[in-house]
């Protein structure tokens, strides 16, 4: 902004955001966060979503960016049929508008985009700042609370593992029988996808949907995120799968589960162990789990995971079609891991 101007509200003008706006917006996010994600991070969130272009506003100044608010569209399920959902991300103002009313006025905007794009239930995880204009100004329900929890992992118990390349992945040699021959692929492999679409859905709960389509989408890597998929078919008959997505940042590796299945409990023991071998081969001091729903808590708990933070969970709706889980109801949300757009 000009020295010795004062920017005022009436002066910023609103339009949605297009392709066309990806380099300015990214010269937004630098200046409101101090640096910037790749390229390429930015076009799969902003510019390559599963409907598009994101449903998203911008605020103007000029012909500066000075706000933003977008919601990510993401595929959920009611326990009995798919729904187009979203969730708020990557909303910013620029410094010199901040504390102005521009937020809220850039969300209303916004979700009468999503409105229009039959985005109909909505879910978000405010921080403390975001979260009374959330419920006050907003119209979003509390409903329930993320809880995030790490699993240490000391490299003792995997010195005398292995990891060998195979064909374009890996293989666990571990004197561990129910490792031994646990394979690692990159990003979420057809296979893969089709056994996760393939699981059962949780009656009346509100969840990610793992149809191929989104699963595909959601756990492609991108320089600063990816994905692996850990698969198990290990002795005893267990069997798994797992996906783990890895961050790099000022704090180091970051290794977060994102998606997990076991035909029996044993066999998510040893996936989850699995996951680990691989988060401290790539360099991982932490394994994380972000989970709503409190049973999982509950066994990840048993599993060697601390819980370390909670987040407030909010919903909202655009329409109110006959949904067979209420999206207001405290106990109707069970999201885990890829569900967060944090990883």
């Amino acid at each position: 902004m000009e020295k010795g101007s004062s920017p005022q509200l009436r002066d910023v003008r609103y339009a949605r955001y297009e392709a066309s706006d990806f380099m300015r917006l990214r010269e937004l996010f630098e200046t409101v966060w101090g640096e910037n994600r790749s390229i390429e991070y930015d076009l799969k969130h902003w510019n390559e979503t599963l409907t598009g272009v994101c449903p998203a506003i911008l605020g103007l100044y000029g012909e500066r960016i000075v706000g933003f608010y977008m919601v990510w569209p993401l595929l959920l399920s009611d326990g009995q049929s798919q729904v187009l959902g979203g969730q708020p991300i990557d909303s910013m103002v620029h410094p010199d508008f901040q504390g102005k009313g521009m937020l809220r006025e850039l969300a209303c905007r916004c979700y009468e985009i999503c409105d229009g794009e039959k985005i109909s239930v909505m879910f978000g995880a405010p921080n403390r700042a975001a979260y009374a204009g959330n419920i006050g100004a907003l119209n979003w329900c509390h409903v329930g609370n993320i809880i995030e929890a790490l699993r240490p992992l000391a490299p003792a118990p995997y010195r005398n593992m292995r990891w060998i390349e195979q064909d374009g992945g890996w293989i666990c040699e571990s004197k561990d029988p129910s490792l031994s021959g646990c394979s690692v692929r990159r990003d979420c492999p057809p296979d893969l996808a089709a056994h996760f679409e393939a699981l059962p859905l949780l009656r009346r709960r509100w969840q990610m949907s793992r149809s191929a389509q989104w699963t595909a989408y959601r756990y492609r890597s991108v320089p600063d995120s990816e994905y692996y998929s850990i698969h198990v078919r290990g002795a005893f008959g267990h069997s798994g799968a797992a996906l783990c997505g890895f961050r790099r940042s000022r704090q180091g590796l970051k290794a977060t589960l994102v998606e997990m299945a076991g035909s029996d409990e044993g066999s998510r023991k040893v996936v989850l162990n699995a996951v680990a071998a691989w988060a401290r081969h790539k360099g991982a001091r932490f394994l994380i789990a972000k989970s709503t729903d409190r049973t999982l808590n509950e066994q990840l708990l048993w599993r060697g995971f601390v819980p370390f933070r909670r987040t407030a969970l909010i919903s909202r709706t655009l329409s109110w079609p006959c949904y067979s889980a209420s999206p207001f109801s405290r106990h109707a949300w069970a999201l885990f891991g890829g569900a967060f757009d944090t990883m």
